[in-house]
């Protein structure tokens, strides 16, 4: 996952850099999701990974399945065929909305915690989110039971492990050693 994470950030960011200079984010936004979409259907990966393919054929597939949204999509389609990175469309779309994020000031936590937030909790988490990435914060919650107690947050790259299992774990490796 993570080479695939790495093979898709140019791809991404220059997508990203075509629909910010042409003012077409909304489209590229719309039109990622429907491709994202496509490709994770078992069928169309099955398909777009047969031997026999071509990287013309190929594009020719999904372009055909994007019906009238593979004309803004087909250079991109052309450019993943070519480079055999097809698979990189998902992780791909995830990447563009990030940069859409960020250059919106926004951002999205993923928040996992052992018990179901408070209002306070989450008003909290917030604020605290908000003054350290300098951004409008939306909170995704999530209850895992595992941890403990405390909370698990991930926000793009940044991982903050306050969880009760989190420190047994670095406790242990820390005896380990």
């Amino acid at each position: 996952m993570a080479s695939l994470a790495i093979e898709a950030r140019p791809y991404a960011k220059a997508v990203f850099d075509l629909a910010n200079e042409t003012g077409s984010v909304d489209a590229w936004s719309k039109n990622l999701a429907a491709l994202q979409e496509l490709v994770a259907m078992e069928e169309v990966h099955s398909l777009l990974r047969h031997p026999a393919l071509t990287a013309q054929q190929r594009t020719e597939v999904l372009a055909a399945a994007m019906g009238d949204q593979a004309d803004s999509v087909k250079g991109l389609l052309e450019a993943l065929a070519e480079n055999n990175r097809l698979e990189a469309v998902g992780e791909i779309a995830v990447q563009f909305e990030a940069f859409v994020a960020k250059s919106q000031k926004r951002a999205t936590a993923s928040v996992s915690t052992a018990f179901p937030l408070t209002d306070d909790q989450r008003q909290a988490i917030t604020e605290m989110l908000k003054k350290k990435l300098e951004c409008e914060v939306t909170i995704d919650e999530s209850v895992d039971t595992a941890l403990i107690g405390g909370a698990v947050i991930r926000v793009g790259d940044m991982l903050i492990d306050n969880s009760i299992a989190g420190r047994i774990n670095k406790l242990g490796s820390a005896l380990a050693r």
